[in-house]
C-alpha cells in the first residue's frame, strides 16, 4: 500500500487542495473529500492498474497541472478508518495504517490485509464460477454441477450418498470461500450456530421420523426454494461490496476497551445505500429462515413443529403464542427472534449479528449519511458514526451462513431419510 498524490481544485469554492490518496487493495477505490474551506463533499475514486501507475475521478472539480506550498493537504485511506482531524502525517494519529497499528498491534494489523488481498484473489480467481455453481444448485442441474464441484472437491467414496455429497461439497466450498472473513471473530458464531442446529439432527432422537417429515415437506415448498434463493443472492452483493464492509471488520477487532474509538473514526468512502439496502434484505431473509430452526427444535423435541404452546412458557417478552409453524412464519421478525430462547447458542448470537435498531433506522427514508460530519443522521436518537454502521453491518456475513447451514440440512435430511 502506497501513497499518491493529486493537486485538486474545489469544485464549490475553487480552493486549492492537495489530495494524498493511499492506494488500496482494489482497482477502484471510490472515497470523498471534504473541502476544509467551503465544507463542501466531493466524491472521486483512484484508479489503480495493479501495477505503479494510477489516475484520478472527480465527480465535479478539476485535477490541476501541479501542486505548490499553500495547498492545504488532505490525508485520506478509503480502506482504513482514521482521524478526521488529524493536521499532519507527523502527528501519531495522521497516518491511518499507524494509528490502527497501534490500536490492535502491528501484526494483526498485517494479517487483516493479508486475509483481505487474499480474499480478492479468491474472488477474482473463482467468484463466477461460484455462481453459476450455485445457479446449478438451484436448478438441481446436477449434470452441470458435478462437472464444476469436481474441480475443487476430492472424489467421496460411492458409499456416500449423492444428495449428502453434493449438498456437503457445495455448502462446504462456500465456507471455505468466505473463511478469510469470518474466521477473524474469535467467538466465530457461525461455527457455533452451526454446530448447535446441526447436533439437533441425531438419529436416536426420539422423534427422528416426525423431525425427517418436516424437513421433507418443507424442502418441497416454493417458499423454502425462495428464501435459500435469497441467501445465496445476498452473499453475492457482500461479496460485491466488500470493499465497503471489511472496513467494519477493522474495526470489530478494536479491543473492547477502546471500542469508544470507533465513534471519532472517519472512513471517507461512502457506501451508504448499498450497505442499507443489503443490510435490511439479509435482517429478512435470516428472520424468514427461523421458521425452519424453531420448527426443528419444536419437531425435534415434541414430535411436531406446531407445539408452540408446549413451551410458550419459556418464552420471554412474547406478545401471543402462535397455534402452529406457518401462524409463526406470519409474525413480525421481532416475534419470531424471542422464540430462538428455544435454542441457547442461536439466542445468544443472533443480537450481536443483527442489530434492530440498526434496521430499523435503515426502514425511515429520512436516513441518510452526510458526509462533511460522517453521520448517519437518524430518525429518531442521536446520529450514529458511520464507521460504527458498517463495523454493524459487516457481521451479516455470519449468520447469513448460518442460516444456509440450516436449509443445507433440512435438504439433506429431506433426501437421504
Amino acid at each position: 500500500m502506497g501513497v499518491v498524490r493529486y493537486p485538486v481544485e474545489c469544485p464549490g469554492c475553487e480552493g486549492e487542495i492537495l489530495l494524498r490518496l493511499a492506494v488500496g487493495l482494489d482497482e477502484r477505490q471510490p472515497f470523498f473529500y471534504i473541502c476544509p474551506t467551503c465544507k463542501a463533499a466531493t466524491r472521486g475514486a483512484l484508479l489503480w492498474d495493479g501495477g505503479v501507475g494510477t489516475s484520478l475521478e472527480l465527480a465535479d472539480g478539476r485535477v490541476l497541472d501541479s501542486e505548490h506550498n499553500g495547498m492545504i493537504a488532505l490525508h485520506i485511506n478509503p480502506d482504513i478508518p482514521a482521524i478526521a482531524d488529524a493536521k499532519s502525517m507527523m502527528q501519531p494519529e495522521g497516518s491511518a495504517t499507524i494509528f490502527f497499528s497501534c490500536l490492535i498491534g502491528a501484526e494483526r494489523l498485517d494479517h487483516f490485509f493479508t486475509r483481505s488481498r487474499d480474499f480478492r484473489s479468491l474472488v477474482k480467481s473463482d467468484w463466477l464460477k461460484l455462481q453459476r455453481l450455485t445457479t446449478y444448485y438451484l436448478n438441481r442441474d446436477w449434470l452441470h454441477f458435478d462437472r464444476i464441484i469436481a474441480e475443487y472437491t476430492p472424489e467421496q467414496p460411492s458409499s456416500v450418498p449423492e444428495a449428502l455429497r453434493r449438498e456437503d461439497q457445495f455448502h462446504r466450498l462456500l465456507s471455505l470461500f468466505f473463511a478469510p472473513i469470518w474466521t477473524f471473530d474469535e467467538r466465530k458464531p457461525f461455527v457455533v450456530m452451526k454446530a448447535s442446529f446441526n447436533g439437533i439432527w441425531n438419529p436416536n432422537c426420539q422423534h427422528s421420523a416426525e423431525v425427517s417429515e418436516f424437513a421433507k415437506s418443507e424442502v418441497a415448498s416454493e417458499y423454502f426454494t425462495a428464501v435459500q434463493r435469497d441467501l445465496f443472492e445476498h452473499l453475492n452483493r457482500y461479496v460485491q461490496l466488500v470493499g465497503g464492509l471489511l472496513p467494519g471488520l477493522l474495526c470489530d477487532m478494536i479491543p473492547q476497551e477502546k471500542q469508544d474509538e470507533v465513534d471519532r473514526l472517519r472512513l471517507f468512502r461512502d457506501d451508504y445505500e448499498q450497505i442499507r439496502d443489503l443490510y435490511v434484505q439479509v435482517f429478512e431473509s435470516c428472520h424468514k429462515a427461523l421458521r425452519w430452526v424453531v420448527g426443528t427444535v419444536l419437531c425435534a423435541n415434541h414430535g411436531t413443529p406446531d407445539a408452540f404452546a408446549k413451551v410458550s412458557a419459556s418464552i420471554p417478552g412474547k406478545h401471543r403464542t402462535p397455534s402452529s409453524i406457518d401462524r409463526y412464519t406470519e409474525l413480525p421478525s421481532a416475534e419470531k427472534r424471542k422464540w430462538l430462547a428455544l435454542i441457547p447458542e442461536w439466542n445468544d448470537a443472533w443480537d450481536p449479528l443483527l442489530d434492530r435498531s440498526l434496521r430499523n433506522d435503515f426502514g425511515h427514508a429520512s436516513a441518510r449519511h452526510d458526509l462533511p460530519t460522517g453521520l448517519i443522521q437518524r430518525h429518531e436518537g442521536k446520529p450514529l458514526a458511520y464507521t460504527r454502521m458498517v463495523q454493524l453491518a459487516q457481521r451479516i456475513l455470519q449468520p447469513l451462513l448460518a442460516c444456509t447451514n440450516v436449509m443445507k440440512i433440512l435438504r439433506i435430511a429431506a433426501a437421504i431419510t
